[in-house]
């Protein structure tokens, strides 16, 4: 199992020269703000934030999320308008590998 979930998230963060990319579903409107776990067959991580998908407000609370998880400064690179995203966590890959892997797997 656990080498099950490496491989997940090696599907999920990307190392690049800049930091680590990342492959997100997102939901905005959401009761709470979290990041609830790895979609298997998107293979892409599934955060929910608590804005409206108005005026940058959901990608800027995204952002504060994910920074905050990461413990690091994080940018929104591909999706703006979308629930698909990318994201760039300026940080080393096998932080980011070690924040993922305690994450559940979803599989919808």
């Amino acid at each position: 199992m656990d080498h099950e979930k490496i491989v997940r998230t090696q599907t999920v963060a990307k190392e690049t020269p800049e930091g680590v990319v990342i492959e997100l579903i997102v939901s905005p409107g959401a009761k709470s703000s979290r990041i609830d776990g790895i979609d298997r067959w998107r293979n892409r991580l599934v955060v929910r934030v608590t804005s409206p998908p108005e005026h940058g407000k959901a990608n800027e609370e995204l952002q504060t999320l994910l920074s905050d998880f990461f413990e690091s400064d994080v940018e929104i690179v591909k999706g703006y308008g979308g629930r698909l995203k990318t994201a760039l966590v300026r940080c080393d890959f096998q932080s980011v590998e070690s924040r993922l892997k305690g994450l559940d797997e979803k599989s919808s």
